[in-house]
């Protein structure tokens, strides 16, 4: 997953450094111990759309409760396929 739609507005999406430390600062876990909990996926989505936008010098200013209240359960499946693809695989 490279980009994700929210509100009608496209949005850079890309597992880095930034999201993985983002992640573990809310969840106060490490992303290895995520497992297939979805709510903490859509955590890790958060993050990694946030990253991405600051990276990009996009403007991401919603908070993690907005963004989930703005993506549905398909686009978290979506993302937690593109991730659990191997990486000479990948769409």
């Amino acid at each position: 997953m490279k980009e994700i739609e929210i509100d009608g507005k496209q949005y850079p999406c890309r597992i880095t450094m930034g999201a993985l430390r983002r992640y573990k600062s809310i969840e106060g876990e490490d992303v290895s111990k995520m497992g297939n909990d979805v709510a903490k996926v859509s955590t890790l989505l958060f993050c990694c759309v946030a990253s991405a936008c600051n990276a990009d010098g996009i403007e991401f200013d919603m908070k993690i409760d907005d963004f989930a209240d703005r993506i549905s359960i398909n686009q978290v499946a979506e993302f937690a396929d593109a991730m659990s693809v191997a990486p000479d695989k990948k769409k």
